[in-house]
């Protein structure tokens, strides 16, 4: 199994609004799972929490913007995240929470916000990069998965891309 993390955009109006708020032209974290029993399988959260889709399925609603190689292999955390996760509910109050600290309310809203044994997208990507061991993921434990938005999770991977470069 291979794992990439994704990056997307949807014409929905919150996804344009999440998009303007964080300055990027994404909305969307994911998984990229590429099996060869399955397919290419998208693991994301998603309006109904933790779930497994087909690309081709994913394809249908989302436009891929990035799609970056993790700084190590991740099919391991991935496997434990899916048995972890699935099933937990979409946390859009935290959503809420993390859009009041991007427009710089002033104070940190996203942990008030956070509904326990519910992700949105990022959170899961954080979430699921902490549960890496052997190695762990390098600088994942310094993130804090209710407070990184898809932005700030895309510029934490190039940065750690670039400093793991030759």
């Amino acid at each position: 199994m291979l794992v990439k993390i994704g990056f997307s955009d949807t014409p929905e109006v919150i996804s344009k609004i999440v998009e303007r708020v964080i300055g990027a032209k994404f909305s969307h974290a994911y998984f990229v799972i590429f099996t060869t029993e399955l397919g290419t399988l998208v693991y994301q959260a998603d309006a109904s929490g933790p779930s497994l889709t087909s690309m081709a399925e994913f394809r249908k609603s989302h436009t891929i913007v990035y799609e970056l190689t993790p700084a190590i292999d991740l099919s391991q955390a991935v496997s434990d995240s899916i048995s972890k996760y699935i099933g937990d509910g979409y946390d859009y109050t935290g959503d809420i929470g993390t859009l009041l600290e991007d427009v710089g309310a002033g104070k940190r809203w996203a942990d008030d916000f956070h509904r326990p044994g519910c992700e949105n997208c990022s959170a899961l990507v954080v979430r699921t990069m902490q549960l890496a061991r052997d190695p762990v993921y390098p600088g994942a434990d310094k993130l804090v998965a209710v407070e990184t938005d898809p932005k700030q999770l895309f510029d934490f991977l190039v940065a750690a891309a670039k400093s793991a470069a030759p």
